[in-house]
């Protein structure tokens, strides 16, 4: 739980930072992981990692604070039968237990580095804003997360439960500056962007 202290259009960047710092302490152990939008972990094609942030507003002083949720397969070999086919640990990628003390640290350490990026672009965003919009420098924090995702370029399944109400199928075309995945509706070739669901991998 973090106290928020950005602007919304940086707080939307949260679930994408939460991603990158997973998928970077994954990472740190020789695993070739990658990112799916928003903020899926996936190794050799199998979830190992998801993440969900929620913003709640405290009762008492109604300060605002975001919440962050991990769910990673460490040391686990077992998985549900329904996930059986495309979940992943580290463990049976590695062949051995990761230490979780060790690997706690470098996650947090992972964490405060991509929040640190979202602070700092917001902070050179402002500075650099004089009332036009234009000429605002480059998310190193969006630069970062699509150096680790294998998202752009994919044909996907769009939905907000894309495993049983698949909505429609689009090609990806790349990340906008608010977080949001960029696609080409396969059938009418429309451009949308999506802010919420969940991508299924075509290819």
């Amino acid at each position: 739980v973090m106290a928020n202290t950005l602007l919304p259009e940086s707080m939307r960047l949260y679930p994408l930072a939460a991603g990158m710092a997973c998928c970077e302490a994954i990472r740190s152990y020789g695993l070739e992981a990658h990112l799916k939008w928003v903020n899926d972990v996936q190794v050799a094609g199998r979830k190992i990692c998801g993440v969900l942030c929620e913003s709640f507003t405290s009762a008492l002083f109604a300060e605002e604070y975001v919440l962050i949720g991990v769910g990673l397969n460490v040391n686990n070999l077992a998985f549900p039968a329904e996930l059986g086919a495309t979940a992943v640990s580290m463990k049976e990628r590695l062949g051995h237990d990761t230490e979780l003390a060790g690997f706690a640290a470098r996650l947090l350490a992972k964490f405060s580095w991509s929040f640190g990026l979202l602070c700092h672009d917001e902070a050179q965003r402002l500075a650099a804003d004089d009332g036009s919009g234009a000429n605002l420098p480059e998310s190193l924090l969006l630069a970062a997360w699509r150096q680790l995702s294998d998202s752009v370029g994919r044909k996907v399944w769009f939905g907000f439960d894309v495993q049983q109400q698949p909505q429609y199928r689009a090609e990806v075309l790349g990340i906008a500056p608010d977080g949001g995945v960029i696609l080409r509706h396969l059938e009418s070739g429309a451009e949308i962007v999506e802010h919420s669901g969940e991508l299924l991998y075509l290819d």
